[in-house]
């Protein structure tokens, strides 16, 4: 995923590949039959799955090269902000 965000970033100037690297985390990581509970048991396995590191490799890839538009929904309303965390001010009129 980190190469398809590349190859996104290199045609699509005037956007994001992903609203944040969380986003990209749970992707990857809800595509397995198992992530961080085991399914025979519920026990956690989350520690020595090699799906949760994958997962958090490619998310953190993508974040560090700056892929994401580093939004995130809010921990008190749960909702996602109006606008891009990392956009400028409107100009003054």
């Amino acid at each position: 995923m980190a190469v398809v965000g590349d190859r996104f970033a290199e045609r699509v100037l005037d956007a994001d590949f992903a609203d944040s690297a969380g986003t990209i985390y749970a992707a990857v990581l809800n595509q397995a039959r198992e992530n961080c509970f085991a399914e025979a048991d519920d026990s956690f396995m989350g520690g020595t799955n090699p799906t949760v590191r994958r997962a958090f490799g490619i998310a953190g890839s993508v974040g560090a090269k700056g892929r994401t538009a580093r939004v995130a929904r809010s921990p008190r309303t749960g909702t996602w902000p109006s606008t891009r965390a990392a956009s400028p001010p409107p100009p003054a009129r």
